[in-house]
């Protein structure tokens, strides 16, 4: 079977989580714009907050994959 090299992989995991980082910002972004567009008694308001939430829940959990990937890069 094909075997993937460990700092191949480690480089590869890194760019998947760049590139998830990279959308969590667009998504926090477009939350915030939702957000200051809609008065916060309307429903799109709430939708954009949770928006922003998911938005920066991408972003933490994709900085911390590509730490930990450059870690493994950096040991293989």
């Amino acid at each position: 079977m094909f075997k993937l090299n460990p700092k191949r992989h480690a480089q590869r995991l890194m760019i998947v989580f760049a590139t998830l980082f990279t959308c969590g910002i667009g998504v926090t972004a477009g939350g915030g714009l939702i957000m200051d567009a809609i008065p916060h008694q309307q429903l799109g308001f709430w939708l954009g907050l949770g928006m922003a939430f998911v938005g920066l829940f991408t972003i933490f959990w994709s900085w911390l994959g590509f730490a930990f990937a450059m870690i493994d890069y950096r040991n293989a």
